[in-house]
């Protein structure tokens, strides 16, 4: 079953898709804690609320993630098992998403229930959350989010204006956090992939890369033993940040103000890294060689509302 939450009442309206890729967890948990804190009593949510109307339909590929589950548990075996990335029918759902190519129903479900959504919610923006490989900034610090407008030239320019201005606000929404190191990510053209299927269509839609795939695929072949929990921590209050980044601008109707342009700012994807110069010790856990920790992280006082209200984490958590 796929699921969709819808959270506020305002005239601005935008959508959060995660986990087309089963193997790509993050996502959905930031936009399980944007949902638990948007909907509660704060006075920045009810803010947010009041401007913004929030449609979430998180892990949009569950019997992927089942897998992955499976594998990582030692329950099922790689070689006799679909890709966790892949949905049941061993289909990419991120390779869907050309209106002019038709696909049996019955082999795509997932994509078919997120397009009955949109139909039905007309956002005026859409927020696809996936995972990457690690790659390596010039500072030689680690990235761990890259970002992508649409890029097909079928695309109207009106369209793909809005999907970089939601970039600038996605930056901002982040550039307060000291884990964050964001990059553009190296998308082509084609018309399968989300955010160029949608935009073409005349929904502008922004693809959100966060690390941690490599750490998810070594979890599925090799087990649980080494604790990525730091890691995963780090990424998800990440990718909430960036969430709120975007919902502040459109709550406090600034998205349209910003310059499009100044996404193209954002430096380029670095050099890939291997996993082994990440992790030099395997014996070591990922949590010590981040040398963070969920409470390193979570303790941090950041304004992400956008709104006249102080907010840190423990705000978020009281609400």
């Amino acid at each position: 079953h796929l699921y969709s939450a819808t959270v506020g009442d305002g005239d601005r309206k935008l959508m959060i898709v995660t986990q087309q890729h089963g193997d790509e967890p993050t996502g959905t948990e930031a936009a399980m804690l944007l949902l638990e804190w948007l909907s509660g009593d704060s006075e920045a949510a009810q803010a947010l609320r009041s401007e913004v109307t929030v449609t979430v339909m998180p892990r949009v590929n569950p019997d992927g993630f089942e897998r992955w589950e499976q594998l990582a548990s030692g329950e099922a075996i790689f070689d006799d098992t679909i890709d966790p990335r892949r949905n049941s029918a061993d289909i990419d759902l991120n390779r869907t998403w050309d209106s002019s190519e038709v696909f049996d129903p019955a082999l795509i479900p997932e994509t078919l229930a997120v397009r009955q959504v949109l139909e039905s919610f007309q956002p005026e923006l859409v927020l696809d959350y996936h995972n990457q490989n690690n790659y390596i900034n010039e500072a030689g610090e680690l990235e761990t989010i890259s970002i992508m407008w649409p890029t097909n030239e079928l695309v109207d320019t009106e369209v793909t204006a809005t999907a970089q201005q939601a970039a600038v606000a996605l930056s901002q929404g982040i550039e307060g956090f000291d884990f964050g190191f964001l990059s553009l990510f190296p998308g082509g053209e084609t018309p399968q992939i989300a955010r160029n299927g949608l935009a073409i269509d005349g929904v502008p839609a922004l693809l959100i890369e966060q690390r941690g795939l490599e750490e998810m695929e070594i979890a599925s072949s090799e087990g649980l033993d080494i604790n990525y929990s730091a890691l995963s921590s780090a990424l998800i209050l990440e990718g909430l940040l960036s969430m709120l980044g975007v919902i502040a601008a459109m709550g406090n109707d600034e998205l349209e103000l910003i310059d499009p342009s100044l996404a193209t700012l954002i430096p380029d994807r670095g050099e890939r890294i291997p996993y082994d110069e990440i992790y030099l010790d395997r014996d070591e856990s990922a949590e010590a060689v981040l040398s963070a920790s969920n409470e390193d992280v979570m303790q941090d006082a950041i304004d992400v509302t956008g709104v006249d209200a102080s907010f840190t984490s423990d705000d978020m958590w009281a609400a």
